[in-house]
């Protein structure tokens, strides 16, 4: 073997063994470097007032009701936010006012306020869709002051409401599925075709 090909050679093998150390070590961090959800889940207090028309809408709402709801996001909401519009974060959702639920085909509206840890102290969460011939209404919203559900439908409107009385917020990770790591064999296995690789470059080298 002529000597320009020897340092080629051992270079060649030294690169193959840096790989074979550090596949592992980059398949964990592509791991690790996963982002998860965070579901956020209002639950509301009882409506305190009522208001039903005679007229269309059919069915009513009731003072055991009250508004609870379900947003999904692509990323924490960070603290000391500041009437921060998160609509476009939203992934998923869920309202409802005890009479519907909205979970798709809906105009989503989120802006919040956190404290020094992250938890929502202010928000507006609301939800506006066409349910059948009825126009649905679900939110809650501390600049109003109040939670309600309404229902509009030809001439008819019925109402609900919870002034001054909110319910809690809890947030809850959406954790990623684990990716899988390599076990003993299949290190084994990747450490013998970097050999025989590494022995198919040595003999075409000399």
């Amino acid at each position: 073997m002529c000597s320009a090909s020897r340092p080629r050679t051992i270079a060649t093998l030294s690169r193959l063994a840096i790989l074979a150390s550090l596949t592992p070590l980059a398949i964990l961090a592509l791991g690790s470097g996963a982002v998860a959800d965070v579901t956020y889940t209002y639950t509301g207090n009882a409506f305190d007032t009522i208001v039903s028309d005679d007229t269309p809408p059919s069915g009513s709402y009731t003072t055991s009701m009250s508004v609870d709801i379900s947003l999904t996001l692509a990323q924490p909401i960070p603290a000391n936010a500041s009437n921060l519009v998160v609509s476009d974060q939203v992934l998923a959702y869920s309202f409802s006012d005890g009479r519907h639920t909205i979970d798709d085909g809906g105009t989503v509206l989120f802006a919040v306020s956190t404290d020094g840890d992250g938890e929502i102290v202010d928000w507006v969460a609301t939800v506006e869709s066409a349910v059948g011939p009825q126009s649905v209404d679900i939110g809650s919203n501390t600049n109003s002051d109040l939670d309600y559900g309404s229902v509009i439908e030809g001439g008819g409107t019925d109402a609900a409401t919870a002034t001054g009385n909110f319910g809690t917020w809890e947030a809850t990770v959406v954790q990623p599925p684990p990716v899988p790591a390599l076990g003993f064999p299949a290190l084994l296995a990747l450490a013998g075709a970097i050999a025989v690789l590494g022995s198919v470059v040595t003999s075409r080298a000399r």
